[in-house]
């Protein structure tokens, strides 16, 4: 297991083309499923410091108390009893080290399903992706969009601009340029400097969009920000509109089921 764990280290240190001289820094990153989408988007989960692996962290919203911990087997085995315990941080670190380390995509499935069930934003996120990407589930863009409006709902920046990304392409969800807009009014101000695909997506977006669209996109993002259900919100827009939520069905038709 030692050697697989350095052989996949190794792997990931050999394709990346922009590494520093000092060496890799890894990062647990809240956005690393971007890569495959994003092929300017530099993310990079796990970072090496010659000759030892250690966390970091991307962003203050991510910080852990296992950074600069090596990582080891021993460490791995000491997340697994931890989240075996009922420790979330740990779960979480554990799912993440399942997905980018070892791409053992269903461990890592499962992992950041119990993380979801006890209403952690970034794993019901990372399930959305997982379920868009078909890593470790069957792919469901139903799914997928669910988590994203779960995440959402919860004022999470990666859950509202992801699921930007679904009403924006019509991805399990009916295609609709006021709640794409909507949805990105309320993420960019929460992006800081990662908002810039973001505000380009908007801006495209705007450029096919009537001055009514834009002011029910503008009113339908004071009601979301207010809300405490995005999946109520929505679908009353959406119904007023003569819409349905999720590919023919209200979005109220749906529980993502967790158990």
């Amino acid at each position: 297991m030692r050697q697989r764990l350095q052989q996949r280290l190794k792997y990931k240190f050999q394709n990346l083309k922009k590494a520093p001289k000092l060496g890799l820094f890894v990062f647990l990153s809240n956005n690393s499923y971007m890569k495959k989408n994003h092929s300017k988007l530099l993310t990079i989960s796990l970072v090496l410091i010659f000759p030892t692996f250690v966390f970091s962290a991307q962003c203050a919203e991510r910080s852990s108390r296992f950074i600069g911990q090596e990582l080891t087997l021993e460490f791995v085995e000491k997340l697994n009893k931890l989240s075996q315990s009922g420790d979330l941080e740990a779960t979480i670190l554990l799912a993440d080290t399942n997905y980018d380390v070892y791409q053992n995509y269903p461990k890592a499935f499962s992992l950041f399903k119990v993380a979801a069930k006890r209403g952690d934003l970034y794993a019901t996120t990372k399930l959305g992706w997982m379920y868009l990407d078909g890593k470790g589930v069957n792919r469901s863009e139903r799914n997928a969009a669910i988590c994203f409006t779960q995440a959402a709902g919860g004022k999470s920046f990666d859950g509202l601009r992801y699921l930007a990304h679904m009403y924006i392409n019509g991805l399990g969800v009916e295609k609709d340029f006021v709640v794409t807009h909507a949805l990105y009014q309320i993420a960019i101000p929460l992006g800081s400097s990662r908002n810039y695909v973001e505000i380009g997506n908007r801006n495209v977006i705007v450029r096919n969009m009537t001055s009514n669209q834009l002011s029910l996109a503008k009113e339908l993002s004071k009601k979301l920000l207010k809300s405490n259900n995005f999946f109520i919100t929505i679908e009353k827009y959406l119904n007023e509109h003569g819409k349905l939520g999720f590919n023919g069905k209200p979005l109220m038709a749906y529980e993502l089921d967790l158990s």
